[in-house]
């Protein structure tokens, strides 16, 4: 940045460095690490003022060169922040990327559909046995995003790392009332006054409305004159009770206040968009926040605070928002979690910064502008950092990060203004992580195109030369890994792009329906798999028969050899005449799809590919036992060949479930492996050197008296401990 901005001179330039320099060795960064680029940019920064060595410049190359090749600024200013938003072909003064590149690119690496919530909740709060509850948090409003991974091994998706849900236990008879509001009756049940008097904003304590002897309990505790209200007691059983999902666990029993004034939030606010809407807002009114046992980190009197959450009312706005709202807040959260790592800025603090620029920006900006607005969330939360202040969204006045170390805000400062001032390369970073192994080259397509639209502004030469080409790659990717839908999707933007762009004198626009684009685009697809699904995708959306054309060459296909109903993603399958004898070379051939499939990272196509292959070996061996029960008079020749052709048979069961069991381990899922398990258990008993491997599905699906149960037949193999079972072929499987 400071070697490209050379309307500077070299004091002011070096004053800024020095600023800088001093500013990151307050935080986590080792002054050591830092030393040497410093030097190094100071170095670059005095070779371009000194204009006397004439020699040395023409041997110099430019190391530092800005994407448009022009000046870069080192603050946001006020007009550079208006033209975020309001003109999507401005190129942005921080980075020199052409917001409408900027958009591309986070649009095609991180598509809206790659996004993967662990938890989908349905409505705001719960109710289970006549008990009321609700999520909280990032749960709570599906807030919790993630980028799909889809590495090879699932590297950036282990289960130590999901998220357990925490949730609240709404208490019965109990009633919060503020101060403000106009219930003062004198005789409600369980009634109790917030008191914010002694406690920070958004803590409270919950007064008792007479301090009289009934209420003298154990989770109650007197100051002065006044009774509070402490913790309530969780009680045994309950999350059975409610029949919680092993990835959820009680938190603490809360209190529902249906008397919190969100209409000061937005009463006097003069909206320079239409978000939050007034229905929002009512349905926000009526659910009310719930009070949970939880004392600020500087509080005098922690065991009778209480913090007023808002979860339930997140949740109704998250439902509200737009998908490309939604889309944005995804694309913000990868980019800033896969970059802050251990530094203590949550999800609570990206959240609270994004609603409070969603109140400044229309929605429909969020659809021509994706970019601009994601830049303009990022410039706010350096802001915030920078100021020491980052307002809770429905309490203005709480700081949630008044705790938080200041070497851990300067951290988070640097990290941020990274983000902001270099935000493709961030995005090339997170896209290797998950595996989005296109992303790099997509990007530097994308960028090399920058300083040519800048100089001559021609959208069509873009669109056509970059942006559409790369769209297809990018639609075929998707598609090969079975994301059909995120392929259609990608294919769909581009047609409406298209439209978009303004006629000149030069070009106008050719009248090329969606239908014809898609045509020519699925043409492209090397993979039949991508034009068949992806065709018959289009035909569900749209009500066409394209998909009809590209199997119009009938072929012996695997529904055809199969005498039951097979799956229609799999079922228009053209099985060679050589792997069609019987079903075992028809489960061979299958097995070998499943392989290729699943080394293209299709799991969908891999997993019904592998399960329909097992059940053509389970018919053959009914058929195998069939047969044998038939002849009424066999002799000991005959009866030999039938078990040790049966036993061949159910030896390549082995390494099919094997296979499977590589299959459902991507995406961390027991099904359809757990409709297996009866069936791999008598397979073990027959080959008893598959013991370890049972035990080790065992440990995957949780079972762990049969896991550790296989781990000692085992080693009871191993140690020769083991007989070999001579299969009776009377007995079917």
């Amino acid at each position: 940045m400071l070697v490209t901005n050379t309307e500077q001179n070299l004091r002011e330039r070096t004053k800024h460095m020095d600023r800088k320099f001093t500013f990151m060795t307050q935080g986590n960064f080792p002054e050591s690490h830092l030393a040497e680029t410093y030097q190094f940019v100071l170095q670059c920064i005095s070779l371009q003022e000194d204009q006397k060595a004439d020699l040395l410049q023409s041997d110099l190359k430019p190391v530092f060169i800005s994407y448009n090749g022009i000046q870069l600024q080192q603050e946001e200013t006020e007009e550079s922040q208006k033209m975020l938003l309001e003109d999507q072909s401005h190129v942005d003064s921080m980075s020199g990327i052409p917001l409408h590149h900027l958009t591309f690119i986070m649009t095609h690496v991180f598509p809206y559909k790659m996004a993967f919530k662990e938890f989908l909740m349905g409505a705001p709060f719960c109710c289970t046995e006549n008990v009321l509850y609700h999520y909280l948090g990032s749960v709570a409003d599906e807030s919790f995003i993630t980028l799909r991974d889809i590495t090879r091994t699932r590297k950036m998706w282990a289960p130590k790392k999901r998220k357990i849900g925490r949730v609240v236990v709404l208490k019965k008879n109990k009633v919060p009332i503020f101060p403000s509001d106009d219930l003062s009756q004198e005789h409600i049940p369980g009634r109790l006054y917030v008191d914010c008097s002694e406690t920070q904003p958004g803590y409270c304590r919950l007064r008792l409305s007479t301090p009289d002897s009934s209420s003298a309990m154990n989770n109650t505790e007197q100051f002065g004159f006044n009774m509070f209200q402490k913790a309530f007691t969780v009680p045994e059983g309950l999350a059975s009770k409610i029949k919680l999902p092993y990835c959820a666990t009680i938190r603490c029993i809360g209190v529902l206040c249906l008397t919190f004034p969100f209409d000061c939030r937005w009463k006097q606010r003069k909206p320079k968009s239409d978000f939050p809407s007034q229905s929002l807002v009512r349905s926000i009114i009526k659910t009310g926040c719930t009070l949970i046992p939880k004392s600020h980190p500087k509080s005098s009197s922690p065991e009778i605070e209480w913090q007023l959450d808002f979860s339930m009312a997140e949740h109704h706005i998250f439902k509200s928002m737009t998908v490309s709202q939604i889309h944005g807040f995804f694309v913000l959260k990868v980019l800033v979690d896969n970059m802050v790592h251990h530094l203590p800025l949550k999800t609570k603090h990206l959240k609270s910064v994004f609603l409070m620029t969603c109140e400044t920006i229309p929605s429909g900006v969020w659809e021509t502008n994706f970019s601009g607005c994601v830049l303009q969330v990022l410039n706010n939360l350096l802001s915030c950092l920078k100021r020491r202040f980052l307002p809770n969204y429905f309490i203005p006045e709480n700081n949630l990060i008044d705790c938080h170390r200041e070497d851990d805000i300067i951290t988070l400062c640097n990290i941020i203004e990274y983000i902001r001032l270099f935000p493709s390369s961030t995005i090339q970073v997170v896209a290797e992580k998950y595996g989005y192994t296109y992303g790099p080259n997509l990007i530097k397509r994308v960028l090399s195109n920058v300083k040519d639209f800048n100089d001559k502004k021609n959208f069509h030469d873009v669109f056509n030369n970059i942006f559409g080409p790369l769209t297809l790659a990018t639609a075929k990717i998707m598609a090969k890994m079975g994301f059909y839908d995120v392929s259609l999707d990608i294919l769909e933007q581009r047609f409406e792009q298209s439209l978009l762009i303004p006629d000149t004198k030069q070009t106008k626009h050719q009248s090329v329906n969606f239908s014809d684009l898609f045509w020519s685009a699925v043409m492209e697809m090397k993979q039949k798999a991508s034009r068949v699904l992806l065709a018959r995708l289009y035909d569900t959306k749209m009500g066409s028969n394209i998909s009809e054309k590209i199997l119009k060459k009938k072929k012996f296909c695997l529904q055809m050899y199969l005498p039951w109903t097979v799956d229609k993603k799999i079922s228009w399958i053209a099985v060679p005449s050589e792997h069609a004898k019987d079903l075992a070379a028809i489960a061979n051939f299958l097995y070998q799809y499943s392989k290729r499939e699943y080394w293209r990272r299709n799991v969908d196509l891999a997993e019904l590919t592998i399960t329909t292959s097992l059940k053509c070996i389970q018919e053959t061996l009914n058929i195998d036992f069939v047969f044998g029960k038939n002849i009424k008079h066999m002799d000991v020749g005959l009866k030999t060949d039938i078990d040790s052709h049966r036993r061949t048979v159910m030896k390549k069961l082995i390494p099919y479930y094997v296979h499977l069991f590589s299959i459902v381990r991507l995406d961390f899922l027991i099904t359809p492996l757990n409709d297996h398990l009866d069936d791999v258990e008598k397979l073990c008993n027959e080959f008893p050197e598959m013991s370890g491997f049972v035990s080790s599905i065992f440990a995957f699906t949780r079972q762990n008296e049969k896991e550790v149960e296989y781990a000692k037949k085992m080693a009871d193999y191993f140690n020769g401990k083991v007989i070999i079972h001579i299969p009776d072929s009377s007995i079917p499987d």
